[in-house]
């Protein structure tokens, strides 16, 4: 099995396509703050102490319990998608932990934007400054910063008219392990 990171700036929504194509083919999409807001609003003892963990503990516990769910039916791998890396700090936590359980990341996926676009799709009720300070700490530090912390993982780019069956078909082919056309 293989497995992808999704990495796309705020406001982006390429992980929204993402997990519907994964609903129809045999890859498991994982995104890590749907796993966070779930166990934080449950009463569970994990959702209880997710707030006092460091960023590996964090991620650990919640992908080690989501991991003994996996469906069995999933042949080719799954998606991560760590939006809810914040920092560089949870970033290595991530890797520090792909490597303890065995799945090392085969490729990074970047979902491309303008700073320009990606405003635009800042919702009204958001403070359009804050956004815009979020959007360039991403391309100007967090995205490099996590390239660095992977630096032997190959990278697929996906500019912004990559339409979502080209998206999913490369998605496929990496899973697969394939170059050739499906």
């Amino acid at each position: 099995m293989k497995t992808l990171l999704l990495l796309e700036p705020p406001y982006a929504i390429y992980s929204l396509e993402v997990e519907e194509l994964a609903l129809q083919e045999d890859y498991y999409y994982l995104s890590l703050s749907d796993l966070f807001m779930q166990e934080a609003g449950s009463k569970s003892a994990l959702g209880q102490s997710l707030g006092e963990l460091d960023a590996k503990a964090r991620y650990k516990q919640l992908m080690q319990s989501k991991l003994r769910k996996l469906p069995r039916n999933i042949k080719a791998g799954w998606l991560l998608d760590p939006d809810c890396i914040s920092s560089l700090e949870e970033a290595q936590a991530l890797k520090e932990l792909l490597e303890e359980l065995n799945h090392p990341l085969d490729a990074i996926i970047i979902g491309q934007a303008t700073a320009e676009n990606l405003l635009a799709e800042v919702p009204d009720y958001e403070d359009k400054e804050t956004a815009a300070e979020e959007i360039k700490d991403y391309f100007v530090t967090l995205l490099p910063g996590i390239l660095q912390i992977f630096p032997e993982v190959p990278q697929l780019e996906l500019s912004e008219q990559d339409d979502w069956k080209a998206l999913h078909k490369q998605i496929r082919k990496l899973l697969r392990g394939t170059t050739q056309e499906n």
